[in-house]
């Protein structure tokens, strides 16, 4: 064997090596997703049937034998479910909306107009990431009950964008460090204001960073539970998450059920990036295109 069919069978080795990882990778992923969606879609006599596991679960790797939306019906007629829905949406593309208006501003003063201790603000806003929120819920709660909003969407609301504003100024100070200053002059220089250089200039060119924070943060305040249970105390203002654990903890939720609720929590995160893909993808091929 010449060196040139040891070279090739290194590589054939190496590319099947690479195969089996990735085959790996994607069953250990996509296996419980298929559960999660084929269990959903069961009945509960379907579930706790006679097959692979029976009496401890059912066929739970099978599909169903008749496909059912029963479970996703009795889920949104547990009490407070659809309320919950309702509470985390609002919550959800409230923050959304708030971080990418506050957050792009700031970057923008930070990054193009210089002001004193710019870089430490910066410096500062990183190390403020390394802060687990376990360590400031407390202050967290006891600042929210202060100005009296514990069980108030503007309490929940306040809190998940004081947690994530210093990742979405970082970020958008990073993009915002590489626009070329000459374009905002001019726009000053024909007699723009400074709202009108971030609303009609920056902001529009920054359509795939604001696509990338948006998916980020809605999932980050759509999946919260901590901030939930801290401060969404009362039943009428619980969300999803707050929901799914409290119908588990009272067994109020029977095992097709469970996965339904868990179709459900995901849904909004999915669409919500599948969505935002294209401005992530076209955002990218615009900048790989800048000369």
């Amino acid at each position: 064997m010449n060196i040139a069919q040891m070279k090739d069978l290194q590589k054939t080795s190496y590319t099947i090596i690479a195969v089996v990882i990735t085959g790996i990778v994607l069953i250990l992923n996509f296996l419980p997703v298929y559960q999660t969606i084929t269990n959903s879609f069961k009945s509960v006599d379907d579930y706790n049937g006679a097959g692979l596991y029976a009496g401890r679960g059912g066929n739970v790797f099978l599909p169903p034998r008749k496909w059912t939306l029963s479970s996703f019906i009795y889920f949104f007629n547990v009490e407070g479910a659809l309320r919950a829905y309702l509470n985390t949406a609002i919550i959800a593309v409230a923050c959304v909306v708030l971080l990418e208006l506050v957050g792009s501003f700031t970057a923008l003063i930070l990054a193009q107009y210089k002001v004193r201790f710019t870089d430490r603000v910066v410096q500062f806003l990183i190390g403020g990431q390394a802060i687990p929120l376990v360590m400031t819920i407390l202050t967290t709660f006891l600042i929210t009950r202060a100005l009296h909003w514990l069980d108030t969407y503007q309490g929940a609301i306040i809190a998940l964008t004081a947690q994530s504003l210093p990742f979405t100024i970082y970020i958008f100070h990073s993009y915002y460090l590489d626009l070329p200053r000459e374009l905002l002059d001019a726009a000053e220089v024909d007699g723009a204001s400074f709202w009108q250089v971030f609303s009609k200039i920056t902001l529009p060119m920054s359509g795939s960073i604001v696509a990338t924070i948006g998916i980020l943060v809605f999932i980050e305040a759509w999946a919260t539970y901590l901030i939930g249970l801290v401060i969404l105390r009362k039943e009428q203002m619980h969300i999803l998450s707050m929901v799914i654990n409290n119908m588990e903890q009272s067994l109020q939720i029977r095992g097709p059920v469970f996965f339904a609720s868990f179709v459900l929590f995901a849904l909004p995160m999915f669409f919500v990036a599948r969505w935002a893909q294209r401005y992530i993808s076209s955002g990218m091929l615009a900048g790989a295109m800048k000369e």
